[in-house]
């Protein structure tokens, strides 16, 4: 009988687990997609002279009242024939000038301050670049690191965690030495965009370095302040952008 045993392969473990989840957490929340919104004068403005009081009592049929005075359409209501189902005949309405608010507020451009993205993990959200009716949506993770080191200055056998992305995805990994959450303010804090196959042409690597550098200059304080939020927030702007021109890149 052989002594030989073969061992389990190690699961590799991010020491940051928690700050991690955070992160994420913040990432779904920022790049959340409303149904689309209107304000009340610009729903009142499609009733009839004479319905206001109908009027009113349909928006509660029709929307959810939101924190700043916005009214965001219910979230059944997707389509026209659901809207005119809603409606149910009313004639307290110009029914198509109504509609014509409902298409304009549903555009993605206004339904999320990032229309280019959407989180890696929600692939119901992502449209492909070669999408001939919308504009391409991405999806990005954000994700923390130890230090890093390069294979040529190893001489250690210790497990490394093996990134792999979609096609059409892209993460901006950060780089450094978290304490309590806290990332402690060193030479080791880098960030770094890791893509998929589709962003490995010259026009959109020549956007990675300013993205890189951008998104390691603000986000360094939130993370120092153990801000996971904080850090998102000041990121999601310029990972949109780079979407943005990614997807002219693609065109042209």
């Amino acid at each position: 009988m052989s002594d030989r045993t073969d061992a389990e392969p190690t699961r590799w473990a991010n020491p940051y687990s928690d700050l991690q989840r955070l992160l994420r957490i913040a990432l779904r929340d920022g790049t959340r997609r409303t149904n689309g919104c209107i304000t009340k004068p610009a729903f009142m403005d499609c009733a009839l002279p004479g319905a206001s009081d109908k009027a009113e009592k349909m928006a509660l049929r029709l929307f959810t009242a939101r924190a700043d005075d916005t009214l965001e359409w219910k979230p059944e209501l997707v389509s026209k024939e659901v809207v005119l189902d809603r409606l149910n005949g009313s004639t307290a309405f110009d029914t198509q000038r109504l509609l014509r608010l409902w298409q304009d507020s549903r555009q993605l451009s206004r339904r999320t301050p990032f229309p280019f993205l959407a989180p890696a993990a929600n692939t119901s959200q992502l449209v492909s670049r070669d999408s001939w009716s919308q504009a391409p949506v991405f999806g990005v993770d954000l994700l923390l690191r130890p230090p890093t080191t390069f294979s040529g200055d190893r001489e250690d056998k210790e497990l490394r965690n093996a990134l792999k992305l979609g096609e059409e995805k892209f993460a901006l990994v950060i780089h450094g030495t978290f304490d309590k959450g806290r990332l402690i303010d060193d030479d080791e804090y880098l960030a770094r965009l890791v893509f998929g196959d589709a962003f490995s042409i010259p026009k959109i690597v020549s956007l990675m370095g300013p993205t890189i550098r951008g998104c390691e200059q603000t986000m360094r304080a939130p993370l120092i302040a153990g801000d996971a939020r904080g850090a998102v927030d000041a990121a999601l702007p310029l990972l949109n952008d780079f979407a943005r021109q990614a997807a002219a890149a693609f065109v042209n």
